[in-house]
């Protein structure tokens, strides 16, 4: 089962279904999790999409994708070290946001909502935006 958590947490292709059966499994059956090898793999795995998104700060669909990652590793029941992700993040704040919020404010929609996600995802970081 751990095998197949880490496989399913390093996966491009998260199926997040299939990460809480195996995880609802694995209590059932009273396995203890390899909470240490799971929360690098995981981590390792975000921290890899927040440097894309870094790269490539537009990409809405990439912010989504590691607001999904983010999301489904607060729901573990072990803790992952976000701070690398927190700091990309918050230079994403300084650097990429302030333009883009001019752009919604003057009406561009795809603006606003990559705004909407961004700041979604601040509130999952626990990173303040304003």
């Amino acid at each position: 089962l751990n095998a197949d958590l880490r496989k399913e947490l390093d996966s491009d292709s998260l199926d997040l279904a299939r990460v809480e059966a195996l995880l609802a499994e694995a209590r059932k059956a009273g396995i203890a999790l390899d909470e240490p090898t799971l929360e690098f793999t995981l981590r390792r795995k975000i921290e890899e999409l927040a440097k894309r998104f870094r790269q490539e700060p537009g990409d809405i669909a990439l912010l989504q994708e590691l607001g999904s990652k983010i999301n489904l590793a607060h729901s573990l029941p072990f803790e992952t070290n976000l701070w690398a992700v927190q700091n990309l993040y918050y230079d994403a704040v300084q650097d990429v946001y302030p333009a883009v919020c001019a752009k919604a404010e003057r009406g561009d929609e795809g603006a606003a909502s990559w705004v909407e996600h961004f700041r979604a995802l601040g509130a999952t970081l626990r990173v303040r935006v304003d």
